[in-house]
């Protein structure tokens, strides 16, 4: 089944009619981050800047996210992605997910992915959050060895973000993305120091991607970074 075939069914059915249903003032309640350091790499430093907006207001609540990433060698990673989660309850909600992406450091050259789904907050307090995500989608890859893979997958999601202090956070996060021509596997732990004005963050992300038939690529890559909240 094509990516543009499936999307049409995905996006109407799942994202849509979740916005519908949620009064027109719940789009005003925004906040955001802006997170920029250096990222040190086996292949050698790239600097990337992170940019998040967030509406927690129920029942519809909002994510956009916007990064960018640049090595020394001049190569280029970008990723826009827009996450809508519809509360059914204080603990169960459906959730969309769209997102665009070039990340040349491994050796993809466009992606464009359409997922819906279903989660379960198991804990949501000011100290501590653990959730987990089940989800189906389509994706389009194309890599800079010319070669596209056109194909559905599915999605297995979880987070969890504890405060160990007034001054220490620890956020987990683990993602694993199984389509039928490119498995993703995505983990990433970070500690952050809050400071006057944001926060400094440490963590260390670790990525394997296994396209069908061809060799597997893996990437890690510890991040230093300082975080601005608005």
């Amino acid at each position: 089944m094509k990516l543009k075939t499936v999307c049409r069914k995905i996006i109407p059915a799942a994202i849509l009619p979740l916005m519908s249903l949620v009064p027109l003032d719940t789009f005003a309640q925004w906040s955001g981050g802006l997170e920029g350091g250096t990222v040190f790499r086996d292949e050698g430093q790239a600097t990337r800047l992170r940019l998040k907006l967030q509406n927690p207001t129920r029942p519809l609540s909002q994510y956009v996210y916007l990064d960018w990433l640049r090595t020394n060698d001049g190569d280029n990673a970008y990723e826009a992605g827009y996450l809508p989660r519809y509360w059914f309850s204080n603990n169960v909600y459906a959730f969309g997910e769209a997102s665009l992406r070039v990340d040349r450091p491994v050796q993809i050259d466009g992606q464009q992915l359409f997922i819906a789904g279903a989660g379960y907050q198991i804990s949501n307090s000011r100290e501590q959050s653990l959730w987990a995500e089940v989800g189906a989608g389509a994706r389009n890859t194309q890599f800079l060895d010319d070669s596209e893979s056109d194909d559905t997958l599915f999605l297995v999601r979880a987070g969890f973000h504890q405060i160990l202090s007034e001054l220490l956070r620890l956020e987990l996060d683990f993602d694993l993305v199984d389509g039928e021509s490119l498995t993703e596997t995505t983990a990433e732990a970070g500690i952050a120091v809050r400071i006057p004005g944001g926060a400094v963050k440490f963590s260390y992300r670790t990525r394997r991607l296994e396209p069908d038939g061809a060799e597997a690529i893996e990437d890690d890559d510890t991040f230093v970074s300082f975080s601005y909240g608005f």
